[in-house]
């Protein structure tokens, strides 16, 4: 009986190529799969393939989860065909940027595009194959709300994100090494269950503070926290935040690193859960309050660079309450056949304001107490005798 061919996979070096790198290796069998930081990235894979071009050529090549490098597209397909004109070269890729070039790649590579994460790993990892979970937890780790399809949104919160989130970790702390790890375990799934993995926004989730809450979105303030510590981690600690509040927005305002001055810089920063599909994209919610500033990001998660601390919390309060304003979500309400859920999101508007004039009640309260017990001393000290102060 003939050997089976050997495959090499090259994927991108997060958690999402790792775990699909790995489901995948488990099922061909006869796979060697790479992925280093940061050279199996969209930036690098032309170098890479240069320095390990001899042992590529010797078996079929996947490419997989790595984007065409937006930067300098033209060396990264050039040395994607170059390698598929002395072996056979399969690119595997769910990233919407790499439509545009789909008639720019020869013949010479199998080009696969897909239009989520989910399709991906249904076409490299068959349903019934055990290794189809751990593809699943890469999913997640990508946040491609895809998953949905396959899975509830209770399995994905409860069993599979600690999962991702613990893939997460591994893979910044040594990529190759765990993915290696993946590829030998008996069950990779028990086997990164079982790894003791402290999760920074965990933690960070805990130690930021929250400022305000609406019935749709939640203020927090990281600037009370070294950058250094949750700037890797701030995007997932929102998460956290969302996930902990279950609320589908998160505005946060925070120090963000600037790559041309060098220096930290204050910002806002906004997400939408990336399972709240059922709410609209916060940025066009958002974009009357923006003005003429720069915008990163996409409509899902972006960062507004601000002037200062002053205008970063002016801006996060704007944003806060665009979010929040009732005309916002009449106007996704009204093409929507359920005029329940409309009537539910007016009544929990009414609720919010309700609590904030009973937390203006309480705080007055509190004074007149205190401004009662002031009078008691008062009038005690003159009955003792003691001149007032």
């Amino acid at each position: 009986m003939a050997s089976r061919p050997v495959v090499i996979i090259i994927a991108h070096f997060d958690a999402h190529g790792v775990s699909t790198a790995a489901a995948r290796a488990r099922v061909v069998g006869t796979a060697r799969a790479y992925a280093r930081f940061p050279h199996t990235g969209p930036e690098k894979l032309p170098e890479f393939i240069d320095t390990f071009w001899a042992e590529l050529t010797s078996a079929s090549v996947e490419v997989i989860d790595i984007p065409v490098n937006l930067r300098d597209p033209a060396t990264f397909i050039e040395a994607l065909e170059r390698l598929a004109r002395n072996t056979q070269v399969s690119y595997y890729d769910h990233h919407a940027t790499d439509v545009q070039f789909t008639s720019r790649v020869s013949s010479p590579i199998r080009w696969f595009l897909f239009a989520d994460a989910m399709q991906m790993l249904q076409a490299l990892v068959p349903k019934d194959a055990p290794e189809f979970r751990l593809g699943l937890v890469g999913v997640v780790a990508d946040r491609d709300a895809a998953v949905l399809s396959m899975v509830s949104r209770e399995t994905v919160e409860r069993d599979l994100m600690p999962l991702a989130c613990a893939l997460d970790v591994l893979v910044r702390r040594d990529t190759q090494g765990t993915l290696d790890q993946l590829i030998a375990a008996r069950d990779p799934v028990a086997w990164l269950r079982e790894q003791a993995v402290e999760y920074p926004p965990y933690d960070l989730a805990e130690q930021i503070s929250i400022k305000r809450r609406s019935h749709v979105a939640v203020l927090v303030d990281f600037t009370a926290l070294e950058p250094k510590a949750y700037a890797p981690w701030v995007w997932k600690t929102m998460e956290q935040v969302a996930l902990k509040e279950r609320r589908p927005y998160v505005v946060a305002t925070a120090m963000v690193f600037d790559r041309q001055t060098g220096r930290y810089v204050p910002a806002v920063q906004v997400i939408r859960y990336w399972l709240a599909r059922d709410r609209p994209e916060p940025r066009p919610l958002v974009e009357s309050v923006l003005g003429g500033r720069t915008v990163i990001g996409h409509p899902d998660a972006f960062s507004v660079r601000c002037l200062d601390e002053s205008d970063m919390e002016a801006l996060a309060e704007q944003i806060f309450r665009q979010l929040t304003a009732p005309v916002s979500r009449v106007t996704r309400l009204i093409s929507e056949p359920t005029v329940a859920e409309a009537v539910q999101a007016d009544f929990a508007a009414i609720l919010d304001k309700l609590t904030q004039v009973l937390e203006t009640q309480q705080r007055m309260y509190e004074e007149y107490l205190e401004l009662k017990r002031r009078q008691v001393e008062l009038l005690e000290r003159m009955e003792r005798g003691h001149p007032a102060d």
